[in-house]
């Protein structure tokens, strides 16, 4: 609707889609759990996500062959529902450093939105 609504009042669209490499590997333990304080999570919610992410092991099946067991240290289990929802909690603070710009996201998937005028499509593309 953005779009269409900015191209009705004669003005120009940029979009940039952000894909994050690995995203659900990336997520930081102490960094997400910080940010579960910042939000206003008290300690038995937070605690939860702690016990849910330190000391998980991983294990990899190639063919019929598994590997040993190997403690993680980072990023959110995959392939769970409260995967995505923790990296979004995760990268929920980016529309405040991108203010400049609508942020819509859906799990790993990023979109920045800038809308301006033609004549300021210079600055536009140096903001983006």
């Amino acid at each position: 609707n953005r779009l269409f609504s900015a191209r009705d009042r004669n003005l120009c669209s940029s979009l940039a889609a952000l894909d994050f490499s690995h995203a659900f590997d990336a997520v930081n333990f102490d960094m997400f759990l910080a940010k579960l304080h910042y939000y206003g999570f008290d300690r038995v919610s937070s605690g939860w996500f702690r016990s849910y992410l330190i000391d998980r092991t991983q294990v990899t099946r190639v063919n019929d062959r598994l590997s040993g067991s190997a403690l993680r240290t980072s990023g959110v289990p995959q392939g769970s529902c409260l995967g995505p929802v923790m990296f979004l909690l995760y990268t929920a603070d980016l529309d405040r450093e991108l203010s400049f710009c609508s942020l819509y996201s859906y799990a790993d998937d990023t979109q920045l939105v800038l809308t301006y005028p033609p004549s300021q499509s210079v600055l536009a593309m140096q903001q983006m």
